[in-house]
Order: C-alpha cells, then structure tokens, then sequence
C-alpha cells in the first residue's frame, strides 16, 4: 500500500492473505478472518501449560519448579517413566510422585514458552531456559541488548545493519485465560483467570546514523472472546478415576485480550495514520500525511466490508474521486459457529462427532470416540 523512508530505514505497510483455510474458532483480525496487516514487527508469545514465569497459588510455571520437579520434567522429556504414576516403582521415581500429580493435574509447567518475532526483515524464535536467560534459534540473526530476564516488560533488538529495535511497554498486550487445572468453569475473570503479557509491538527502530521512526498505539482494548470446545480427562488420585473435563460451553473457554491497535507511525518528514470504526475492531482507512503546518493528507486508502469480509479497497483522490485498487470475492460457506466436527488442528473436518475425545483404554466411555483426521473435502 505505501512504504515510509527515512534515511536507512524502511517501513512497507502491505497486507496479506493466508489462504490455507479458516480454523472453526480462528478470531478475525482488524481487517477480517484470514487477513493481517503488515507494518511494523511483533514479539509473540505462546503459552504451553502455564506461563513460565507464573507463580500463583498452586500452580508454578517452569521457572518456579523444585528440584524434583525439575527431575520429573526431565525424566518423561527422556521417556524414562510411564504415564501412570500407580506404576512407579523405582525410588528415585517415587519421590517424585506428587509432582507428578500435580503435573498431571496442569498445576506444574513442564514445556517452554515460544517465542517468535517477525516484520521488517526480522524473523526468529527464542525460549527461556531453566535460568531464566534466552536461548535462541539457529537461524536468528539479532541480538538482544541489555535484557533483564522473563519477567521483562520490554525488549531491545539489534540486526547485522546495526538497526536497533525497541519494543516497550506501550506496544505490550496482555492475556487472561482460565485456570487449566480447574475442574469448574470460570466465574468471575478478575480472581480466577491466569495473567500473562503475550505480545509485544515495536515502538521505534533506529540506524546508527540518527535516522529513527516511531510507532504509536491505542491504549488496550478489551476484548471478550469464545475460543472453542475443550475436553480432556482428569485422574484423581482417591480412588484411581478419571473425570472427564468437558468444557463445551460459552463460559467454560472464554479468553480476555487487552489489544492494541496501530494508530501511527511517524518519521521526520511524514506520518500514517490508521483510523478504525466506531468498535475499534475494524481497520477503516490509512491516510499518509506530511510533517508540515496543517499536516497536509496526500493520500487515502478506504477499506470496504461486505459481511464482515474486507471486500476493497479504495483509493481517495485530492478531488473526493474514488478509485478502486482491489476487490475481494470469497467461497460462501454455511459452517456451523459451534460443534465437534474439529480435525486435530481445529478445522472443520464435517465428522457427526458427538465429543472431542479419541477413544482412550482408561476403562470408562463417554461418548462415541471422536474422528479428529483431516478431511480433503473441507
């Protein structure tokens, strides 16, 4: 759509399309399911078990476990016990026994976090080992400058070029999901929800020549949003049942997000501008100004929906006359919002299942087992 020069440094605002299908509970963006905008660089995060630096109550992150814990995790990342803690018999193993309940449970976090950065020339993912510093991947080609460990609230990057990228608490989103470890659904979402920050924006880049942009945003925008069916089995350890954890219910998997939207982003000479709806869900317009007395607009950009679907997108002249850059069409579909026709990675799969679960030798059934394969129909 545009791109924003100053000096060294680049900025090509673009958007996307990912066309390998929409997931049954996928949330749709600022400009509709399936799109995203590209103008800037993010730090993401994804939690596997809990965060790994929470520590509340009776649940520990993987930077709060013991020294058995530590044991534990390594011992079945090895493969070296059973699933099973009834079929421990080794000493070693047995001691261990109550954390393994309470992994079992999800009261202990045995797997990292991933994170991921990307945009502008950036991509990269990083974890935090059991000392609380970062490790990388091979193929990552920044360094991080003065960071202060996983409870950070900001990070500092540095490329080959010597651009410095800074993501600050004023880019940060925040994420508050139910208690995984919770056999009772959520009630209120101030007390019973686990926190966690799980993005961070870029809020200025820098080259070793004084050239710099910067990168406003909304203050968080809340966001109430149902995620989708869960289930799973729970063993309680006073009389070796299982319990089946059916959460398929609105108020069982429902996630708070405090987001952020892009509102500018600025150079010496220029800014853009994102404008959104009366929501703030729904990206509007783009217009590029300069940097004079009246902030001079020299171009516009309209987007058009067509339910809920980004449909075109307009340019607006000096004169008010519209030109039309790109139309969209879509195949229809008549997806149901809500049943367990899921694959195992969340798209409709059209299976008449009457539950989530694959069958499992636990001696108790439920329900019919579950058809989670793909389907090349759908």
């Amino acid at each position: 759509i545009y791109t924003i020069q100053e000096g060294a440094l680049s900025i090509p605002i673009s958007l996307s399309y990912r066309g390998g299908g929409v997931k049954l509970y996928e949330l749709p963006g600022i400009i509709g399911k399936g799109w995203s905008l590209n103008a800037g660089a993010t730090i993401s995060r994804t939690v596997y078990g809990l965060p790994d630096e929470y520590n509340q109550g009776d649940l520990d992150g993987l930077q709060h476990l013991s020294t058995n814990e530590y044991a534990l995790r390594n011992r079945i990342l090895s493969q070296v016990v059973e699933a099973n803690p009834s079929s421990f018999d080794d000493e070693d193993v047995v001691s261990q026994n109550a954390a393994f309940l309470r992994y079992e449970k999800g009261q202990l976090d045995f797997a990292n976090d991933i994170f991921k950065f990307c945009g502008l020339g950036l991509s990269g993912t990083f974890i935090y080992d059991e000392n609380g510093q970062i490790t990388q991947s091979s193929s990552t080609i920044v360094n991080f400058i003065g960071h202060n460990g996983i409870n950070t609230q900001c990070f500092t990057l540095r490329d080959k070029k010597h651009i410095t990228y800074y993501f600050d608490e004023n880019g940060t989103e925040m994420t508050h999901t139910p208690d995984p470890s919770d056999k009772i659904y959520v009630t209120d979402y101030v007390t019973d929800t686990i926190k966690y920050r799980s993005a961070w924006h870029i809020t200025r880049m820098e080259s070793i020549y004084g050239d710099y942009i910067t990168f406003d945003y909304s203050e968080p925008i809340y966001r109430n949003q149902y995620t989708g069916y869960t289930q799973y089995y729970v063993h309680y350890t006073d009389n070796e049942a299982y319990f089946l954890n059916d959460k398929t219910k609105a108020e069982h998997n429902r996630h708070i997000y405090y987001e952020r939207n892009l509102e500018s982003i600025q150079c010496k000479s220029s800014i853009v501008k994102f404008h959104y709806d009366n929501t703030k869900c729904k990206l509007d317009s783009i217009t590029v100004h300069r940097k004079d007395i009246n902030t001079t607009c020299i171009k516009c950009y309209h987007f058009i929906y067509s339910e809920g679907n980004l449909s075109a997108i307009n340019q607006i002249g000096s004169n008010n006359d519209i030109i039309k850059l790109y139309g969209f069409d879509y195949i229809e579909s008549s997806l149901a919002p809500h049943f367990y026709g899921i694959d195992h990675c969340g798209y409709y799969n059209g299976k008449d299942n009457k539950t989530l679960m694959p069958e499992l030798n636990i001696g108790m059934t439920y329900y019919k087992e579950a058809d989670r394969e793909p389907s090349e129909y759908y």
